[in-house]
């Protein structure tokens, strides 16, 4: 039954999805996350996520960029954001910032094109796209996982 529930909310999601647009969702999604960068200026214990220092692009512009070379479906944005929701649920000490983003950003899209669309590249591609090397988009995405307690699974009620 909650299976069958899902599966009706996610069609009709990615039907409005797909009404929006993607830039217009990509343009949303990056007002949200740089106003959560925003509040990120407090002491943070680095993590594995955390760049020496905030990398030169924009959310936005690495937002659109991840958009023009993931080429997952739109329904993928509003899981990442839910991806790093709920990482910030389950870890309260977690702060995100500008040191954090962008890599947060780079896996949660990867880890939502994964469990979300029916193709998908190698973490190879998702790698270079995101400007680091495969070994640590490996670790991050191990890590990121293991933080979210293993469920890619979203329900409606999140």
């Amino acid at each position: 039954q909650e299976l069958r529930e899902v599966l009706r909310n996610e069609a009709a999601i990615g039907k409005k999805l797909e009404r929006i647009g993607q830039p217009k969702i990509v343009g949303a999604l990056a007002t949200i996350l740089t106003h959560l960068v925003s509040l990120g200026n407090r002491p943070q214990k680095a993590t594995i996520f955390h760049a020496t220092r905030p990398p030169p692009i924009s959310v936005r512009e690495y937002l659109e960029r991840l958009a023009k070379y993931y080429a997952c479906s739109d329904a993928c944005f509003v899981l990442s954001l839910i991806f790093i929701d709920r990482l910030v649920k389950l870890h309260p000490g977690f702060v995100v910032s500008g040191f954090n983003i962008h890599r947060l950003l780079a896996i949660s899209l990867m880890l939502a094109a994964k469990v979300h669309d029916d193709v998908y590249y190698a973490n190879s591609h998702y790698a270079k796209v995101a400007g680091l090397h495969v070994q640590e988009m490996n670790k991050l995405e191990a890590k990121f996982l293991q933080m979210m307690k293993w469920r890619g699974a979203v329900l409606p009620r999140e």
